[in-house]
């Protein structure tokens, strides 16, 4: 599964406008590339996605990953989680499982960190394996769900049904743990229909956060065959980015964040021989962000009409946000001038909710507020 917030494992941090937004705890990755899995999924490279050959590390190597990320800690991040990325943590011997946690444990209990995060699959999520947690300060289990359509998880090899991911979700909300839902597009067999119903079930489900990955062919996966073969037409970045802002909107307007969207550019992954189909790009969440935003300023630009003719057409947004609103490498102002027939001015202002925009001193348009079919 790829790797990498009500939040039961994050601080809501309040903003200058009222907003509450979650606190993201700074992650401190330790990767497992495959450790645990059953079987390889079609899609599935870990040791390309996270640039590592073994499948645990040592005691020594996990302290000495754990202690190099520490050293970045941003002043602005207070909370800290281990998390062990790329296998399938509750599939590990219990032996394994218990070493790994006890390494991070110390951090916890140094007051290093503040917990531990594990991804998994949602067919080990069992109430024994639950069982064997207590004791560890595991707070976050992030789920490799990919999709809740049978017959998309069917094709992408995945041995399970999407009402065993239903039930694991269900199982870690009783337990008092935060859950993440890790989301993939363009599966075989995926299409827009399949996609916004599992983001709907997504939403039902109420987890904590989301992320989504488009689907990519990696070399050395079961998806590279099939794709060689011609059995396998990935998505294009153009409608990959379609469908990822789609479903952000959706997020977006039952407020279920999403933390991450495309991996995160490795040295591996930007290898030429390394990603051989699918919507690729470095900047993904960028431009998928980008595009929500486009969508938000049109249809703020449209509800302001008519512009008064010494009306300066200034667009306010918080801060942060404003590289969305401009869009990847600026492409989203000729497009946003065409429409409001002038010049725009950017005009940045703390008081704005990040999620929300404003033509002049009229009242803000929220990504929540654009329609169900957007």
């Amino acid at each position: 599964m790829p790797p990498g917030w009500p939040c039961n494992g994050l601080r809501m941090v309040p903003e200058a406008s009222g907003y509450a937004r979650p606190e993201r705890p700074l992650i401190v990755p330790v990767f497992i590339p495959h450790a645990g899995c059953p079987h390889r999924c079609i899609f599935c490279n870990q040791q390309t996605i996270t640039g590592t050959r073994a499948s645990v590390p040592t005691e020594g190597e996990m302290r000495g990953q754990i202690d190099a990320y520490l050293a970045w800690r941003s002043a602005r991040r207070s909370q800290v989680e281990i998390a062990f990325y790329g296998g399938n943590a509750l599939g590990l011997a219990k032996s394994l499982l218990y070493r790994m946690l006890a390494v991070a444990a110390e951090y916890v209990a140094k007051g290093r960190a503040d917990g531990i995060r594990l991804s998994t699959r949602p067919d080990t999520v069992t109430p024994e394996r639950l069982d064997e947690l207590r004791g560890f300060p595991v707070r976050t289990i992030e789920l490799g769900v990919q999709s809740l359509d049978d017959g998309v998880l069917r094709q992408a090899g995945r041995g399970h049904s999407a009402q065993v991911a239903v039930a694991a979700i269900e199982q870690l909300k009783a337990r008092g743990l935060a859950v993440g839902v890790q989301l993939m597009l363009g599966l075989p067999g995926d299409d827009e229909a399949t996609a916004l119903a599992t983001a709907a079930q997504t939403i039902a489900l109420q987890p904590d956060f989301v992320r989504l990955y488009p689907t990519l062919v990696l070399a050395g996966s079961p998806l590279a065959d099939l794709f060689a073969r011609g059995g396998y037409h990935p998505l294009t970045l153009e409608d990959a980015v379609h469908l990822a802002k789609r479903l952000y909107i959706q997020f977006a307007r039952r407020g279920l964040p999403v933390i991450r969207m495309g991996l995160q550019q490795t040295e591996a992954l930007a290898a030429p021989t390394t990603v051989l189909g699918g919507p690729h790009h470095p900047a993904f969440g960028e431009l998928v962000l980008g595009a929500c935003f486009r969508e938000l300023a049109l249809a703020a630009l449209d509800a302001a009409r008519p512009f008064k003719p010494d009306e300066p057409a200034g667009i306010r947004i918080h801060p942060r946000s404003q590289s969305r609103l401009r869009g990847y490498q600026g492409a989203n102002m000729p497009v946003l001038e065409r429409a409001a027939g002038q010049r725009l001015e950017i005009i940045a202002d703390g008081r704005m909710d990040p999620g929300a925009l404003a033509v002049g001193n009229r009242r803000p348009l929220h990504l929540a507020d654009l329609g169900a079919t957007a």
